[in-house]
């Protein structure tokens, strides 16, 4: 199989699109998510075969790219919308950066594992008055050593002082190149520095009692899914025939 194999160029693509589904289905179910950054797929096509080229007047002959490629994946990292909480410990980064979560793998409320990234604000107190994620990775405070967010009155909390804190105010890390961060183990809410170079802390981007919504938006999405799904019919219709003439020829030979 190769360049001008139909049933070759159809499978190829498919996978494509499918891929390009999946992304979008994962879209879908982000859109309701705190801190969610919507993924996008680049394609490229296959191999273009140039038959003849153009010779005394006669044009040439170049067959494009009869399969469509998956170039790679991009996350769109531009600012969510900004919607109100009730809780105290409800924070949204308004601008650059990321709020810095470390791993707490003997559960003792010291910050000794890895380090993650997150545009996710949605914090809770543990016993020992931390911050914490839904998932349990404590938040990073803006601090030298890297201490967890220990809450001393929530009443007067202010994210960006110290002000009803212990240990400074909440970090925010800058990151130079947001393309090169990767989904961790955590899910797509959480990122490592991957290839990402980080630049330096920053506070007073806190803005709290609020929460930055998903910038991935169904209005845009939906009518993408109808247009993927079509392309996938369109492309097993080729295929179905393909292997329909295939059958044909078969039957004759037979």
């Amino acid at each position: 199989m190769g360049v001008g194999d139909l049933s070759f160029a159809a499978i190829h693509s498919l996978k494509a699109i499918d891929d390009w589904i999946a992304t979008i289905n994962a879209n879908m179910g982000g859109t309701a998510r705190v801190g969610y950054k919507a993924s996008r797929v680049t394609f490229t096509g296959g191999t273009a075969l140039i038959a003849r080229n153009a010779a005394g007047g006669a044009l040439p002959i170049q067959i494009p790219e009869q399969s469509l490629s998956n170039a790679g994946t991009s996350i769109d990292f531009s600012q969510g919308a900004i919607v109100a909480s009730t809780e105290k410990t409800h924070f949204a980064i308004q601008g650059k950066g990321f709020y810095v979560l470390r791993d707490d793998s003997d559960s003792d409320g010291v910050p000794d594992g890895g380090t993650y990234y997150s545009r996710d604000g949605e914090f809770h107190l543990d016993s020992g008055n931390r911050l914490r994620n839904s998932l349990g990775l404590l938040l990073v405070s803006a601090a030298s050593t890297g201490a967890a967010v220990t809450v001393t009155n929530i009443d007067i909390l202010d994210p960006n002082s110290t002000t009803g804190l212990q240990g400074g105010p909440i970090a925010i890390r800058q990151i130079n190149n947001e393309s090169d961060l990767q989904f961790s183990k955590y899910g797509s809410t959480i990122f490592l520095q991957g290839t990402a170079t980080l630049g330096g802390t920053a506070s007073n981007l806190t803005i709290t009692q609020s929460l930055e919504a998903s910038n991935a938006s169904l209005t845009q999405l939906v009518p993408e899914l109808s247009l993927a799904q079509k392309m996938f019919s369109a492309i097993s219709k080729v295929l179905q025939v393909n292997y329909q003439n295939i059958d044909t020829i078969l039957n004759l030979i037979r």
